[in-house]
């Protein structure tokens, strides 16, 4: 069960990475003002964990983000996928192509994007095939 899409008393959270925040005395703090929010915990570029921030404190943590897939463990920063499907010409994704390979295999599994340490966007794949898709802005509209 995905707590954190069960808690009502967040509406719009911002969504960082947990690397983007700063730590000071255990509350976590963002542009030095206590974050309130969520938070990804990426580790060797795979989803760990999202924890739910209030005032800075931890008060709920999850596996996954929006998504969740159930077939499939796979939770990763799309720039793995860049890094790994690059062409000559610079491009990682063929949009006349239709389907994406992660480690030679179709992708299964989420994927997150990050811009200036914000989330920016979820993806939800399937047999390489992006079949939903989530983004937010900064402020978490």
């Amino acid at each position: 069960m995905n707590l954190i899409q069960k808690n009502h008393n967040i509406n719009l959270p911002i969504r960082v990475e947990l690397s983007y925040l700063q730590q000071i005395d255990g509350l976590y703090f963002l542009n030095d003002v206590l974050f309130s929010g969520l938070a990804y915990d990426h580790r060797e570029q795979t989803l760990h964990k999202v924890y739910q921030i209030t005032q800075g404190a931890i008060t709920t943590e999850d596996d996954y983000g929006f998504f969740k897939h159930n077939s499939s463990p796979l939770k990763i920063d799309f720039d793995v996928i860049e890094d790994e499907d690059e062409d000559e010409d610079g491009d990682y994704y063929d949009y006349g192509n239709d389907t994406t390979y992660y480690q030679g295999e179709l992708l299964n599994g989420v994927t997150y994007e990050y811009r200036n340490g914000f989330l920016w966007g979820e993806a939800l794949w399937i047999d390489g095939y992006n079949v939903e898709a989530i983004g937010w802005y900064t402020d978490g509209s």
